[in-house]
Order: C-alpha cells, then sequence, then structure tokens
C-alpha cells in the first residue's frame, strides 16, 4: 500500500508539471500569435561572420526582434542580406542606422539598430520592395576582421625584419657599441677632475658673458637716453635753426642784389679797363718779372763779391795781419 502510494504521488507531481509546461508554451504561443511584428531587409557589405539565422536584433540595446533568413544578394555577390522581423512598435525611421555587433568574447554576432529623430518618417519599401531596406554601416569589429589579414602580414614582416635586424652581425655592432660606450665611461672617469675644471672655467664665462651683457644693456639704455634727447633738441631748436636759416637767406640775397648794382654802376669802368687797363695790366706784369730777374741777378752778385761790386773790379781785398 505504501508503494502504490508513492507511484500515485510521483505520477501526480510529474502530471502536473507537463501540464504546467504545456500552458506556459501556450500562453507564450498566445502572446507571440497577438504581437505584431514588422519584417525589414539588413543589406550588408561585408562579412556577417558569427551572425546566424534567429539571431538577435536589437534596437539601442533591447532586443526587439529576430534573424529570419541570411541570403546573398543575387544582384551583387559581395552583399549579404539579412531578412529581420522586429516588434512593429519599434521606431525605426528613414534615418535610422544598422550595424553588426558581437556579444562579448563569444563571438556571437546580432544586429544593432539605433538613431532616428523624432521628425524623421517611417521607414518605407522602395518601388519594387517588398519589405523596407536599411544598408548597414561598417561597425569597428568588422573593420577589425577585414583588416586582420593585413596587420597578420604587417605583423609578419615585422617580426622578420627584427630577425634580420637581431642577427649576427648586428649583434656584434651592438657588442662593439657597447664597449666603446664603456671605454669611453671609463675615460671619463679617469679625468673627473679635469672635467671639473672645464665646468668651472665654464662657469666663469658665463659669469664674464652675463657681465658684458649687463654693459651692453646699460649701454642700450645710455643710447636711448641719447636718441631721447637728440630728439628733444630737435624738436625745441628746430623752429630757431629754421629762424637763423632764413636770416642768412635774406642777407645772403641783399648781397647779391648789392653786387648786382655794384656792376650794373661800373658797367662802363669795367668795359674800359677790359678794353684798355687790361693790355697795360699785361704790359706791366711783364716788365716787372724783368725787373724781379734784374734784382735776382745783383743780389746774387752782392752775395758772391760784395766788395767788388761796391767798389770796382780792382779794389784791394782786406787781409789780416
Amino acid at each position: 500500500m505504501e508503494t502504490r502510494a508513492d507511484f500515485v504521488l510521483i505520477g501526480t507531481f510529474t502530471v502536473s508539471i507537463i501540464v504546467g509546461v504545456f500552458l506556459f508554451v501556450l500562453w507564450f504561443a498566445q502572446v507571440e500569435a497577438g504581437r505584431e511584428w514588422s519584417e525589414y531587409d539588413i543589406v550588408f557589405d561585408t562579412a556577417v561572420t558569427g551572425l546566424s539565422e534567429a539571431g538577435d536584433v536589437r534596437f539601442s540595446g533591447i532586443k526587439v526582434g529576430e534573424v529570419q533568413r541570411l541570403s546573398i544578394d543575387p544582384q551583387d555577390p559581395g552583399r549579404v542580406i539579412a531578412r529581420v522581423r522586429i516588434d512593429a512598435t519599434t521606431p525605426v525611421t528613414e534615418d535610422s542606422e544598422a550595424t553588426l555587433e558581437f556579444q562579448g568574447l563569444t563571438g556571437v554576432a546580432y544586429i544593432l539598430l539605433a538613431g532616428g529623430t523624432v521628425d524623421s518618417k517611417p521607414l518605407t519599401p522602395e518601388e519594387g520592395d517588398l519589405v523596407p531596406k536599411i544598408y548597414a554601416e561598417v561597425s569597428g569589429i568588422q573593420e577589425l576582421f577585414a583588416s586582420a589579414p593585413d596587420v597578420l602580414s604587417t605583423a609578419n614582416r615585422v617580426l622578420l625584419e627584427a630577425e634580420d635586424l637581431l642577427g649576427d652581425q648586428n649583434r656584434q655592432y651592438v657588442s662593439n657599441i657597447l664597449s666603446d660606450v664603456n671605454n669611453l665611461t671609463s675615460t671619463l672617469a679617469k679625468h673627473d677632475e679635469d672635467i671639473d675644471a672645464i665646468f668651472e672655467d665654464l662657469k666663469v664665462v658665463s659669469s664674464e658673458l652675463a657681465a658684458i651683457s649687463g654693459n651692453i644693456n646699460t649701454m642700450s639704455q645710455n643710447l636711448s637716453k641719447l636718441s631721447v634727447n637728440a630728439n628733444r633738441i630737435i624738436e625745441e631748436d628746430a623752429e630757431e635753426i629754421l629762424t637763423d636759416l632764413k636770416i642768412v637767406a635774406d642777407q645772403a640775397g641783399e648781397l647779391a642784389q648789392n653786387a648786382n648794382g655794384i656792376l650794373s654802376e661800373n658797367r662802363a669802368a669795367i668795359r674800359n679797363f677790359a678794353n684798355g687797363g687790361l693790355a697795360q695790366f699785361g704790359l706791366f706784369v711783364v716788365e716787372g718779372r724783368q725787373l724781379i730777374k734784374t734784382l735776382d741777378r745783383v743780389l746774387q752778385r752782392m752775395e758772391s763779391n760784395p766788395a767788388g761790386y761796391l767798389f770796382g773790379a780792382d779794389a784791394v781785398e782786406y787781409q789780416g795781419e
């Protein structure tokens, strides 16, 4: 009796679970049946690795539908068309965007819808299409996957170049360089005192240069003051100088007028002198030259023999006792 009662209890519990699951499936089917859906075609220009049928479709991160079918565009084999079914209440508009994203590190891909403004119109099918189309943007993950072969090729080339760089010959060059650096540091250590002396001399030179710079600065200031003073003198005395120059100019004009008057008054006398007196003046100059030559000869004779010249050629010269 106890064993039969246990079987009845277990059977009742099992039937209750089956009925509950059936009721849940029926409720879920009714909910899904009463829900309105909208279909869209998401067009990808790149591979959709990781995306599969029944994959999620999310709008701003919230699941709103799933992928129903994946197919190749018959007009362009490089394109993939994903037919999706999403909740009809999802605000898909003309400026909505679609991208292929990945969930964590699992590699499972899903379609992410985003964008759309309040003033934008709902997305409608183009002429000849059964459902509206959304042309997907290339996401950062897709760009990474698309460029992965190039990245691997570049990395391989870099590794080969690094291997060449670290060859035996280059390692020997590096070893020689390190040896030279070691020798240089050793030499510098031996001449530590000389280096300190050089730095001290540099400090002295720097001080002298600073003093010279100070002197140059002082000279510059003095020149600036001199320039200011010169400008002030020019500005203050310019009017007086111009007045003096005007007076001098007036006097020169008066002198010219006076000279012109004198020439006008004595024009006849000057003409007479030029006609007759100038010729006589020429004769006077010639006779004067002859007189000078005669006097020169007389003086020479007197200097050579004063007694003979004064008393005659037979005069007795004086003789001492």
